[in-house]
């Protein structure tokens, strides 16, 4: 699609653009602003995780210690002198409040705590026995002063060692910890066992990212479970083979940040409609020319119109101005909207050189051949800020060919010191050189002489008046004179008749222009006007209405 006819397209439907944009823009907005909500949870979960960990840790690492020094350097019989050795064992732990030892059937016969007791107790099944045969029970019910505790217990051969309640399941439960995971060492990594989770929590999944279970640092990660509406979030414990998990309910995040979540949906409605309209407004723009523009002062869209220039004497076209319009999609735009806008948008050279380079390429292409001596002459305008030699030698030197004589335009009221010796130079490099419009401006033969042209343009006015013998029409010998003494031909703009012509003829005028001899056409229709017969001019004025 060519991009005018994109961008007429996308002006058209503008209002259905915007709208959908507007739509994803609040979507977009939303769904980040979620996003956001779910991370600063994450990180809220992460930071509770870290400080559960480092708690947890330091259990998990005392029992383990406790419970290897237990089965290297301690007896494991109830006499009152042992356990007196463990109390005082004890007292090197933070986080652990009792030891207790059971006979090879499992039956507990005493603790650091109660002393031998007056009735063997047997231990149910435990919660977990790891591969290393340490065995687990999570929220173990046990009797102190005619008090109940949950407590966690572990135990390995003989000795079972019983941690700080306050440590071990008052920090999962109060630090928001749903899940408590092991993978020992001795295991495989595909396979954690669960060792505690709160009561409420159900379906379970088992943590991802095994491979971290003896790391040294804490990682963490988390998911979108989508099928139970929540997002689970899980690390591990440093070097324990621990892993932790939080299931958080979205209804629960929700709940949480209800006004914020109202806000993000007044910002993504804000967003979404502000959004769109400020789009569809530029789409709107972008069926303005003042849009276009620029996009439009390219070859491709430069419509080249041709108006012949022809020798009076012979009626032969010798030449053409080129004109120009530009192709917009379907349509066609004149230079009377385009000029202003070039103007005002500082796009002269960007026009004059599309209209240039698209002009001498298709006549180069298009002309029969004609002799060297005798080139076919194009008058190409510019504006003035564009007469300037190193630029125009720059553009047209490639365009140049031997069967066209280039001719340049200038008009008395861009004349200064500078054109001067830009037009100079031009000449040098065999350039024509036009002063348009002459007779309009301040031009005296001193200014014509240091300007040399090759060609003066008399203005359309004075042929206009001619007829009716005017005080502008009987200035037209002057400018033959002028012509005459700085060796310039005259082209006369604006013949409308035969009367007209053969007055030009007479008074000395070499070359004409006008709707007589042709309107400006496209290069198809022109190759047919320099196939046709040359017009024949009067040598003496015909009598009107002839």
């Amino acid at each position: 699609m060519a991009s005018g006819t994109h961008s007429h397209w996308l002006g058209q439907h503008s209002r259905s653009i915007g709208i959908t944009a507007g739509i994803l823009a609040g979507v977009l907005v939303l769904v980040a602003g979620i996003a956001a909500i779910l991370g600063a949870e994450r990180l809220h979960l992460a930071a509770i995780q870290s400080r559960a960990s480092q708690q947890l840790a330091q259990v998990v690492v005392e029992n383990r210690q406790l419970l290897t020094r237990l089965q290297q350097d301690y007896s494991s019989d109830c006499s009152e002198a042992n356990l007196t050795r463990l109390r005082l064992l004890l007292l090197q732990y933070n986080h652990i409040r009792g030891i207790g030892l059971r006979d090879a059937q499992g039956y507990v016969m005493c603790s650091t705590n109660l002393g031998r007791l007056a009735k063997a107790y047997r231990l149910p099944a435990p919660d977990l026995t790891d591969a290393g045969q340490v065995q687990t029970w999570q929220n173990f019910p046990f009797r102190l002063d005619n008090q109940e505790l949950r407590v966690s217990l572990t135990g390995m051969g003989a000795f079972i060692t019983l941690a700080d309640p306050h440590v071990t399941l008052d920090t999962l439960r109060n630090a928001d910890i749903d899940a408590l995971w092991l993978n020992h060492h001795a295991e495989h990594e595909g396979r954690a066992q669960l060792v505690w989770s709160a009561p409420e929590e159900k379906a379970l999944q088992a943590p991802t990212h095994l491979q971290l279970r003896y790391s040294g640092t804490q990682e963490y990660w988390s998911r979108v479970d989508w099928q139970h509406g929540r997002m689970i979030v899980g690390s591990n414990i440093p070097e324990t083979g621990f892993f932790i998990q939080s299931y958080q309910d979205w209804r629960v995040i929700a709940n949480q940040n209800a006004y914020l979540l109202l806000g993000l949906v007044l910002l993504a409605v804000l967003t979404g409609t502000f959004g769109g309209l400020l789009l569809a407004r530029r789409l709107q723009r972008m069926t303005t020319l003042n849009y276009r523009i620029g996009k439009l002062c390219r070859p491709e869209h430069i419509i080249c119109m041709y108006q012949p220039i022809v020798e009076l004497a012979s009626g032969r076209i010798t030449g053409c101005e080129v004109l120009m319009r530009l192709q917009d999609g379907d349509k066609v735009i004149f230079p009377d909207r385009v000029i202003p806008l070039i103007l005002e948008q500082k796009l002269g050279w960007a026009l004059d050189s599309a209209v240039s380079e698209r002009a001498l390429r298709d006549l180069a292409a298009a002309l029969p051949a004609t002799s060297a001596a005798q080139p076919f002459k194009v008058a190409l305008n510019f504006f003035p800020d564009n007469i300037n030699h190193a630029r125009l030698h720059a553009l047209l030197q490639p365009l140049q060919h031997e069967c066209l004589a280039i001719n340049v335009e200038v008009t008395e009221y861009g004349m200064s010191d500078n054109l001067f010796d830009d037009v100079a130079r031009l000449r040098a490099d065999r350039y024509l050189i036009s002063v348009d419009d002459f007779g309009t401006g301040y031009s005296n033969l001193g200014t014509v002489k240091r300007l040399a042209p090759d060609f003066l343009k008399i203005d359309r006015s004075f042929v206009h008046d001619m007829e009716d013998d005017t005080l502008r029409a009987s200035l037209i010998p002057e400018i033959v004179a002028i012509a005459s003494a700085v060796q310039a031909d005259i082209i006369a703009e604006g013949v409308e008749n035969a009367q007209q012509a053969g007055l030009l003829r007479k008074m000395g005028v070499r070359y004409g222009q006008g709707y007589w001899f042709g309107r400006p056409v496209p290069l198809a229709a022109f190759l047919q006007m320099l196939a046709e017969p040359p017009k024949i001019i009067p040598a003496e004025p015909v009598a009107s209405g002839a």
